[in-house]
């Protein structure tokens, strides 16, 4: 297990992109601090050694793995790492309305061959004309660090997409550029995104959430993969309440 992640009580009088981006908006909070932690834990574990492409996902959805995916990209590029945060849930897309970004062009005309990859990656200037508060933004250490590339237009086969080869040369070429590339997939078992996508990367953070997905499913979601190749970093916790991180 890589992190323990204690979701905070929601609150009527905060606007849901705070809550969602708390690594930004209030990054000394509980939650915060978690994803500082899981950021320090995937560093100790050795990434270096296991390699910098990272897929996120979950056994099901609602657990929290898109959340996941951008504060921790936000973590890592405070901490001074050249992070990209990759849109690759094709099925239902939340990165780009997460930074306030638009959805098209990205990674889908990339991998169709219409763009260039160098031409969709969104840098902190494109964030802070997407919408996100700007003295915060500009008060960010480290922001500059962070680059975002969303999902593209909608495609009608995404797993087919994402099995084209130029997936695989996108990654290398983007290892060369990045210390870090997340990408944000779909869930696990309703569909084989994921599976596909993680036989590529370097490895998978699966997110589960307790209380709301069955343990079995989550065991499910790890052999289904291992089966494929695809090496299991770790597991995020989400949603655990405090007396079982005491």
């Amino acid at each position: 297990f890589l992190s323990l992640f204690r979701k905070e009580d929601k609150t009527s009088d905060v606007p849901d992109l705070q809550k969602s981006l708390v690594a930004l908006f209030d990054p000394t909070s509980i939650a915060g601090e978690a994803y500082k932690s899981l950021r320090t834990n995937l560093d100790l574990s050795g990434l270096k050694k296991v390699g910098n492409a990272l897929v996120i996902t979950s056994s099901a959805p609602q657990e929290g793995k898109t959340q996941t995916v951008c504060n921790l990209g936000v973590s890592m590029a405070q901490a001074g790492q050249k992070v990209i945060i990759i849109g690759s849930d094709f099925r239902k897309p939340m990165i780009y309305k997460l930074f306030g970004l638009k959805r098209s062009p990205g990674l889908s005309e990339v991998l169709i061959g219409k763009v260039p990859w160098q031409k969709v990656i969104n840098t902190a200037t494109d964030i802070l004309l997407g919408g996100l508060e700007y003295e915060k933004i500009l008060k960010t250490q480290g922001i500059e660090n962070l680059h975002i590339m969303t999902c593209g237009e909608r495609t009608p086969n995404p797993a087919e997409l994402l099995s084209f080869p130029e997936m695989d040369s996108l990654i290398q070429d983007l290892k060369q550029e990045f210390d870090v590339i997340l990408f944000d997939s779909s869930p696990t078992l309703p569909v084989t995104d994921s599976a596909i996508l993680g036989a590529k990367a370097d490895g998978v953070i699966l997110i589960y959430q307790a209380g709301k997905t069955a343990r079995q499913a989550l065991f499910r979601s790890k052999i289904q993969l291992e089966n494929v190749g695809v090496k299991i970093i770790g597991v995020v916790i989400n949603n655990l309440k405090a007396k079982y991180i005491e």
